[in-house]
């Protein structure tokens, strides 16, 4: 199967930044674990993700997950890909 990459278009905010949730399905086999998925700006840059499985197909892979991070302005679209998490600066914010 070839790899997973998907953009993600976020129609605003206009100045600074914004919280976005969004749920996305997967195809079967597609992810198997959520702490694989990476997101990355326009420029390549790492974006913080938190992601969680809310429903899984028989085989345990996840058919859809809820995907939330931080959008800043003008740093759209954005990538979603299943691979190796990458680095994001800047400070956890739990």
């Amino acid at each position: 199967m070839e790899p997973l990459s998907v953009e993600l278009s976020v129609i605003g905010p206009a100045a600074g930044g914004g919280p976005v949730t969004a749920g996305l399905p997967f195809p079967r086999g597609a992810l198997a674990d959520p702490q694989k998925l990476t997101l990355t700006d326009a420029t390549g840059k790492p974006t913080r993700l938190q992601a969680r499985t809310t429903d899984r197909w028989p085989d345990g892979s996840a058919r859809w997950a809820l995907l939330d991070w931080i959008a800043e302005a003008g740093k759209a679209p954005y990538r979603l890909a299943v691979g190796e998490a990458l680095p994001a600066e800047g400070p956890t914010v739990i």
